[in-house]
């Protein structure tokens, strides 16, 4: 028949529906985890950033967890409000930014990866 649709051989879609769910959970999540430091933040809201980070981690490849870990440090490593606004607007901050942002919005839902 012309209008049956083949299955493909070891492919798993709840798998790859889940994955897309993760990585988009995890994106909305990122996106929205530091609006609480746009003013600098509290010690609180820090905290939160720090384990909302650690919880990423354990999703993410080595080479995302490493710039999850230089966005967690400078954050965690700002000692004043404006430092955080500081850091929020370094080169550092920005590439590891950059990094995860790609990961999470491009690669993480990739079929396969």
């Amino acid at each position: 028949k012309g209008t049956d649709v083949p299955n493909a051989a070891n492919i798993d879609t709840n798998k790859i529906t889940n994955d897309a769910a993760k990585c988009t959970e995890m994106a909305t999540s990122y996106a929205a985890l530091f609006t609480p430091l746009a003013t600098g933040g509290t010690d609180a809201d820090k905290a939160k950033v720090a384990s909302a980070i650690s919880d990423m981690k354990a999703k993410v490849p080595a080479k995302v967890q490493a710039d999850l870990d230089t966005i967690g440090n400078g954050i965690k490593n700002a000692k004043a409000p404006t430092d955080v606004a500081t850091f929020m607007s370094s080169k550092e901050f920005t590439t590891a930014n950059t990094n995860v942002s790609t990961y999470l919005t491009t690669e993480c839902a990739k079929v396969g990866s």
